[in-house]
């Protein structure tokens, strides 16, 4: 099993930082609100930042297995720094604009009746600033303990 973990470790570890966040998503879901929702396990957005565990962990596993002057460690890291900031701001925007979107279409549909079939746009698509940092604070402590154990 050791072994395994070891050949494959460039994306267990990746994998675990982001199934650890998914599922603590509806852990803070619940500190935020008061009620359980486990159907934010399986979205975008929310605390913490799956995509920054993610990144941050590969990022991580590579700086203990290669070092971090290594060229595939920089790599790692500048796509993990565009990745939390997309996270941050691309997709926060696109979360905020599809909200706009869907008071319009509410609007549009009190004004002229409910025949407007279209649905409504998926608002939670980004993250804020703390949910970014806690992913990848997440996915350091995850590649750091793999990195600990396996090099």
């Amino acid at each position: 099993m050791i072994g395994f973990i070891y050949k494959y470790i460039f994306i267990i570890a990746p994998f675990t930082a982001w199934l650890v966040a998914q599922w603590l998503k509806p852990v803070f879901e619940y500190w935020r609100t008061g009620s359980w929702s486990i159907t934010s396990a399986k979205g975008s957005g929310g605390m913490p930042s799956s995509h920054s565990s993610t990144m941050i962990s590969l990022t991580t596993v590579l700086g203990f297995a290669k070092g971090i002057h290594s060229e595939l460690f920089a790599l790692a890291l500048v796509t993990s720094l565009i990745v939390m900031y997309d996270a941050r701001g691309v997709r926060q925007a696109a979360g905020s604009h599809a909200a706009y979107l869907n008071f319009i279409k509410d609007e549009l549909n009190e004004l002229f009746g409910h025949g407007l079939t279209v649905e409504g746009f998926k608002t939670n698509l980004g993250h804020t600033s703390l949910q970014v940092a806690v992913g990848a604070l997440l996915g350091l402590i995850i590649g750091s303990i793999y990195g600990v154990i396996f090099f």
